[in-house]
């Protein structure tokens, strides 16, 4: 039975991705196609997939994740005023109880030792 639904999955996923502009040559689908930043979504991807989570989120809304999941994400980030997209990394540290920890795990202070002091004297009576 998953077997099934991974080769039907597939099949819609390649039938997705074919969909494109029929007119590419047309002044508003070269501004839809344009890529404003490496790694985002372009305005046709996010028309098609909000297009076509439209036509299946309310039989298939997990269709419409596996097939267009990342450009629904950023049209959900984007619609809200102050949202930002961002890796889980960054958002590991955005979190106030991770934060403490991971800015702790990052800036271990160095111990002063003789040895410091010395280096920081000749560094600032150096000539220059």
């Amino acid at each position: 039975m998953k077997d099934l639904y991974d080769l039907q999955a597939n099949r819609v996923l390649e039938a997705y991705t074919a969909v494109q502009p029929i007119h590419t040559e047309d002044r508003v689908v070269k501004e839809w196609l344009k890529r404003t930043t490496v790694n985002s979504p372009n305005t046709w991807e996010l028309l098609k997939a909000s297009a076509f989570y439209l036509d299946k989120h309310k039989h298939r809304l997990t269709l419409a994740f596996l097939v267009a999941g990342k450009e629904l994400c950023y049209i959900k980030a984007m619609a809200r005023p102050g949202s930002r997209v961002t890796v889980g990394d960054l958002y590991a540290t955005y979190k106030p109880k991770k934060e403490k920890k991971a800015i702790n795990k990052r800036q271990v202070p160095l111990p002063i030792t003789e040895s410091s002091e010395s280096s920081e004297e000749e560094f600032f009576d150096a000539p220059g």
